[in-house]
């Protein structure tokens, strides 16, 4: 009974070990979503396009009840 206990944990630290040291590499090397690469960002005009697609949208709007004249020369000078 012995052995054969001995053999079964050997075999499992075996497999542990064998299992420990095999290379995850592709696992763990994940590209991040919320980044994207200037070669991807350039890559096509399409990917242009999207990424000032998103810097017009934070460009704060004038959708405000002031009058335009508000904005330019007039509201100084009058």
């Amino acid at each position: 009974m012995n052995k054969q206990l001995f053999k079964i944990s050997l075999g499992a630290i075996i497999m542990i070990t064998s299992f420990s040291f095999t290379s995850c590499k592709k696992f763990l090397e994940v590209t991040p979503k919320q980044q994207v690469s200037d070669a991807t960002l350039w890559a096509t005009p399409e990917n242009a396009d999207l990424f000032l697609n998103n810097i017009y949208a934070s460009v704060p709007s004038m959708a405000t009840d002031d009058p335009w004249d508000n904005y330019s020369d007039n509201s100084l000078n009058g």
